[in-house]
């Protein structure tokens, strides 16, 4: 059986003279704004496995030379929805594990996850231009914490530098500890995401009541149509648990009546929680 061969060697015989950082400026001690930019993978020319590497971190403070210039060719709207769908599917997939109690994949996720922002933490470090656009409609932006007082300062130089949430729709003043605006955003952010694969049009004031309206049809499904029988969700809708009785249809509430109550408040309060999350798109 052939052994790979080492990947710098197998790296300068595909063409990449310079496969490992040469330290300098980019290592320990450099610029606060120079940080690790994920660079193409490099992988053994002969092995017989399947694996690869991951891409290798290459420290650096200027555009790629390979990046993307005018009149080149970019990535079309079909591609980025199948990218996309392609991505939530494998996300899905680890995060029903994850869900079951599955350490590897809470590590696989968390593993995913700071490779993108690591990319991304590159991109705004270099470019900052290419990502503000986006990052001034966006009420958040992922970013990595830790206790390390470079991390925060890291955290607050991004938030400026991006302008993000200068132009958010989601900038609107909404309880963040409420139960119903934290579902209400998961909400929508979820349909956004499958939102061509829902049929879904654009979200306007005009539009949005279909928006939730489909949003709550995929809750039920998801919860086997007894949401409240969660706590969390039971929460929203629990101060209609007795309406019947205060309305004064049955002397005392029965089990089916009350849960029938409860999801009905469920709904309403996700409805105004989602109003108000949207209170900033369009209009029509």
């Amino acid at each position: 059986m052939k052994k790979a061969k080492p990947v710098a060697k197998a790296a300068r015989k595909a063409g990449n003279k310079n496969p490992l950082p040469a330290g300098g400026k980019g290592m320990a001690g450099g610029t606060p704004r120079e940080s690790v930019d994920v660079g193409m993978a490099l992988r053994p020319a002969s092995t017989k496995t399947s694996l690869s590497l991951t891409p290798f971190p290459i420290l650096r403070n200027e555009p790629r030379k390979g990046q993307v210039r005018d009149g080149e060719r970019r990535i079309e709207q079909w591609e980025a929805e199948q990218f996309l769908e392609q991505a939530n599917r494998t996300l899905a997939d680890v995060t029903l594990f994850a869900d079951g109690g599955d350490a590897k994949a809470v590590e696989l996720l968390a593993t995913i996850a700071t490779d993108a922002i690591q990319v991304l933490r590159g991109l705004a470090e270099r470019q900052p231009e290419l990502l503000r656009p986006f990052a001034r409609k966006c009420a958040c932006w992922p970013d990595m914490v830790a206790k390390h007082p470079g991390a925060k300062r890291r955290n607050d130089w991004l938030l400026e530098e991006l302008q993000v949430g200068a132009e958010s729709a989601d900038a609107v003043n909404w309880r963040v500890d409420s139960p119903a605006s934290q579902q209400a955003l998961f909400l929508r952010n979820w349909l956004g995401i499958n939102q061509v694969a829902l049929g879904l049009p654009d979200l306007t004031h005009a539009t949005r009541k279909k928006w939730f309206e489909a949003g709550w049809k995929c809750l039920l499904q998801a919860t086997d149509g007894k949401p409240e029988e969660g706590e969390f969700l039971a929460s929203i809708g629990q101060h209609r648990a007795k309406h019947s009785e205060y309305e004064l249809h049955q002397t005392v509430s029965t089990k089916g009546t009350s849960a029938a109550n409860v999801r009905d408040g469920i709904k309403t309060g996700l409805w105004q929680a989602f109003r108000t999350l949207t209170k900033r798109f369009p209009l029509k």
